[in-house]
């Protein structure tokens, strides 16, 4: 699904806390000041400035859902997400 990198600082640290954080830019601040390592999705690459980013082997994925009410007005945005989902689930069951 998407690859997973682990972020550290260029840095030897000892850890002896923990603390965890959500937001991705939060998590960069923490590892550049030297307060730890993370590991963090593909996609927040570009906030690592400062960062070493390490891509982890094996490949690392989840299954995510979509769940929605049945018998409800569909837009044609939310009509066109559906068909991409389905679409996409399909290939990658192939």
């Amino acid at each position: 699904m998407t690859r997973h990198c682990l972020c550290v600082t260029g840095r030897g640290a000892r850890f002896t806390g923990h603390f965890e954080a959500d937001q991705f830019l939060t998590i960069f601040e923490l590892i550049r000041a030297g307060f730890g390592v993370s590991i963090v999705p593909e996609m927040a690459r570009t906030l690592s400035h400062g960062c070493k980013l390490i891509e982890i082997e094996p490949k690392a994925s989840r299954r995510v859902g979509y769940v929605r009410l049945e018998r409800r007005y569909l837009s044609k945005a939310l009509e066109a997400f559906t068909g991409y989902l389905k679409e996409a689930g399909e290939k990658r069951r192939k």
